[in-house]
This record gives C-alpha cells, sequence and structure tokens, in this order.
C-alpha cells in the first residue's frame, strides 16, 4: 500500500513492519514462515521447513532421544498422514537444540502453513515446547523487525550519551557486541576515510559487515541498517572509553547483507565465535575448555517466539553457560513492539533486557515494557558513529526518500540503543571493582543503584539507569 500524509502514526508503524518483512523476505526468499496473512500482525517469524528439537543428550542422560521420539511418530503414529523423512542435519554443538527437518504432508494446510499445523499436532502428542520453530533473530523489533527509526542526519559530532569523564571507566573489561557487524571508514575495499574518524572507537576490533556497508560502493549507497554494530560499539565506548570490545556480526550467509539469523545458526556460531577469540591472552583464566569468556555479551537483536515460549537455543545455550560457571552478563534489547509480550533472549531470568525511555524520562513509545524488560536507558535520539553515504529508506511514509551522511555520525533511536548504554554502565561498574571482579555483581549494583520507575503496564518498578544523561 502507499502511506499519505493524512495516516496515522500507527498505520505507519504498520506498514513500516511490512516494508521490513518485505526486505526480510528479499534475503531470505521463501525459507521464511510467518504466521499471519498480513505482516503488520505477525507474532514471530521462523523457518518453513523444521523445527527445534530439545537438548541433545549427553553421555549418561537417561531417557529417550527426543529425536528418536519425533521421527517415530511422524513415519509410524502418523504413517499414511507424511513423506518420506528428509536427511537430517548433523548438530553437535553442546546446548543446542536440534535442527529436525520436518517431512512433508501429503494433504498440505490450505493456508500453506504447513509447519504451524505439523507443530500443534506435535504438541497435542508430546505437549507444547518439545517442539519449536527455529525463529528468526532480528534486530530488536516485532511490530518493527527492525529498530524503532531509520538513521538520520545529526550536526553533532560528538556522541550523545557523552563521553564520559572518566578516562579508566571500563579499563580491564572484554565485551563482545553480537550485531551487523564492525566498520572501520580506514580499513578494506571499501575505505573512505584515512583515519578513523571516531576517537572513542580507537582499538575496537569485530568482524566486518559481511558486503561492507555499500549497497553500490560507486554511488556510496548504503545498506539497509548498516553501521548498526559500528553504532552499538560506539554508545558502548562513550560511558565506558578504556573498555574492550570485539563486534561479531550476525550473518552466517556470506552472500547476503543483514536479514537476521536464524536462532539455531545464532547460537551455533556464538560458540564457534568464543572459542576462537583472540583478543584474550592465552594464559587468561577465563579461557577453559576452548571457550573464551567475555565479561558482558552486548545484543542488540532477539525474537518473539511462538506462544511466547523461550527461544530453546538460547535456553540450552544459558544453561550450558551456567553449568561451566562462567561469570558472564548478557545484555539483550528488550523490543520495540510496545508490549509486554516476551521477548527473546531479553525475557530470559538470567539476561538483563533493556527497554528505552525518551530523553525526558518517559518510557518510549516504542518500547516493549512487560517481561522482557528489566531495565530501562535511553533509547530516543542517541548520537553515535556512523558510515558517510546516502541512505534510501525503506520504511513507512518517507520510503524512498534519501538521507545523506557526511560526518561520520547519526541519530538512531531504538532498544539497540538503550542496551549498549546499559551495557557500557555495567562495565565501567566493574573496572571501579577491586580484588575479585565480578561481573554479574557489577550488573547488579547498576541496577540497585538506579531510580526506579513505573512501569507502564502498571504492575511493577523497573530501575530507570543513566539519569544523568536525560533533561
Amino acid at each position: 500500500m502507499t502511506l499519505t500524509p493524512d495516516d496515522g502514526p500507527d498505520e505507519n508503524a504498520r506498514q513500516r513492519t511490512r516494508d521490513q518483512y518485505a526486505l526480510l523476505t528479499e534475503i531470505h526468499g521463501e525459507s521464511l514462515l510467518i504466521d499471519t496473512d498480513d505482516p503488520a500482525d505477525f507474532g514471530f517469524i521462523c523457518r518453513n521447513d523444521s523445527v527445534l528439537v530439545g537438548r541433545a543428550l549427553r553421555d549418561g542422560e537417561d531417557g529417550e532421544d527426543p529425536v528418536t521420539l519425533l521421527t517415530d511418530y511422524l513415519t509410524n503414529t502418523r504413517a499414511g498422514d507424511f513423506g518420506p523423512m528428509p536427511p537430517q542435519q548433523e548438530q553437535s554443538r553442546t546446548g543446542l537444540g536440534r535442527r529436525f527437518t520436518l517431512p512433508a504432508r501429503l494433504n498440505p494446510s490450505v493456508d500453506g502453513r504447513d509447519l504451524l499445523a505439523t507443530l500443534a499436532e506435535i504438541d497435542a502428542q508430546f505437549g507444547p515446547g518439545f517442539a519449536t520453530p527455529d525463529h528468526l533473530v532480528h534486530i530488536c523489533g516485532k511490530g518493527l523487525i527492525c529498530p524503532a527509526a531509520e538513521p538520520a542526519e545529526t550536526g553533532d559530532t560528538l556522541p550523545f550519551p557523552y563521553l564520559s569523564d572518566d578516562p579508566d571507566a571500563g579499563d580491564g573489561v572484554d565485551i563482545v557486541v553480537i550485531d551487523t557487524g564492525w566498520y572501520d571508514p580506514s580499513l578494506g575495499p571499501q575505505a573512505t576515510a584515512a583515519a578513523t574518524p571516531w576517537s572513542w572507537l580507537s582499538g575496537v576490533t569485530g568482524e566486518p559487515e559481511r558486503l561492507g556497508v555499500f549497497e553500490d560502493p560507486a554511488t556510496q549507497l548504503l545498506y539497509p541498517y548498516a553501521g548498526h554494530g559500528t553504532f552499538a560499539a560506539g554508545v558502548i565506548r562513550a560511558v565506558a572509553p578504556a573498555c574492550r570490545i570485539h563486534v561479531l556480526n550476525l550473518d552466517v550467509d556470506q552472500t547476503v547483507h543483514g536479514g537476521g539469523v536464524h536462532e539455531a545458526d545464532l547460537v551455533d556460531r556464538l560458540y564457534d565465535a568464543l572459542r576462537d577469540m583472540e583478543w584474550l591472552d592465552e594464559e587468561d583464566p577465563r579461557r577453559e575448555d576452548g571457550h573464551v569468556w567475555p565479561d558482558i555479551i552486548s545484543m542488540s537483536a532477539g525474537c518473539p517466539t511462538r506462544l511466547d515460549l523461550p527461544s530453546v537455543s538460547f535456553e540450552h545455550w544459558g544453561q550450558d553457560l551456567a553449568e561451566k560457571g562462567a561469570d558472564l552478563v548478557l545484555v539483550a534489547a528488550a523490543g520495540n513492539n510496545a508490549t509486554a509480550e516476551g521477548f527473546w533472549p531479553a525475557s530470559f531470568d538470567w539476561a538483563t533486557g533493556v527497554g528505552s525511555v525518551d530523553r525526558d524520562g518517559t518510557i518510549s513509545d516504542f518500547s516493549n515494557y512487560g517481561s522482557s524488560v528489566d531495565v530501562l536507558a535511553l533509547g530516543r535520539d542517541v548520537i553515535n558513529a556512523f558510515p558517510n553515504g546516502t541512505y534510501k529508506l525503506r520504511e513507512g511514509i518517507d520510503k524512498d526518500k534519501t538521507r545523506s551522511f557526511t560526518n561520520y555520525m547519526a541519530t538512531w533511536s531504538g532498544t539497540s540503543f538503550s542496551t549498549p548504554l546499559v551495557t557500557g554502565l555495567i562495565a565501567a561498574e566493574l573496572s571501579r571493582q577491586s580484588g575479585f571482579r565480578s561481573a554479574t555483581q557489577a550488573q547488579k549494583d547498576v541496577l540497585l543503584a538506579a531510580t526506579l520507575y513505573k512501569a507502564v503496564d502498571g504492575a511493577r518498578s523497573v530501575p530507570l539507569v543513566g539519569s544523568q544523561f536525560l533533561y
């Protein structure tokens, strides 16, 4: 549809969701499934051919393997309803729910959502949660799949929240940012500057955005949401300038840019990325069994789920870290749908879910406020590092208009950016600890010292941090 200036903000938001889903389908093609006819009303997005089935049983554990149970149900109990069992992908990651490719239904669903029909039948046989969709993890949203707004130009040359006056804040703290990747304009085939223009990002490392930031390097046309990970890293460094940051990109397919990643792929890849980190010394005691445990992981991404059940891949990953005794804090975006619905992994008790407030301290109209929110921080009109170039708007009433970025800065809104602010505050607090240092204790201290804010659902109060950045 085409929006006009007479359309209200609700319809503009709905159209933005449709436009964002169209971008996802451009990238993922027909492999995605959405649970509603109108993308503006979707509850979740997932793979259309497979489910995730429980924790892979380990040596010495009792009980029948869930994959064996499901295979028997589909091929024997339901013989005649399904076609032959397709080959299954080998997956052996500790803590990862295994991906199970479903056989074709011999009588397809009228609405084309065969996977959901099969899941309903599996629920009836084994109970909800025995098998779950392989959800698409995207950059902080549901009603808004991506950030709450597209990036806008700013005349500012310094970040807001402003740079900390304590140059040692964050010293000795290691942070992994899980996002779109890292962009240094002075490096690589798309280099556009002789030196990195952001002094507060000096020394940051990371995986580059898979295809660079330019959709068309000749005209410097930027990809959708290019620079998102660099912006998030900049927010952390603004409040914890001495911390070490390594930025990972979400993408697992090197032929596409952005577009999210399925939860099983992301957690699988996260294990590899943490094992392969080289920014900790070989003698660092946090290296254990080939793993590297940073102090904090900052994730400006997540997803809603079918039946609002926990994301099985993240659930098992969290259990695995707990079993290994990792003193690790996950700070995750709460989502941009202005609802109390779950958003995972932020909704887990062991994650620190971050919602957004405006500069006047009121909760942002896009921010989630329910189970996914443990803390609130500034997420509206945040200013930080951004690539120079031309950005073509892809969403809503301003679709196809362009914005020109010329000073390596932008202003952006969303729980994507309140999340790294909380990450930076925890890093600063951790660096102030003496003796044995604990990231989980630093997280508790930051939240305990915060102002309590009455959440809009009226059910509880949540901490509001970084009040010095509000006015």
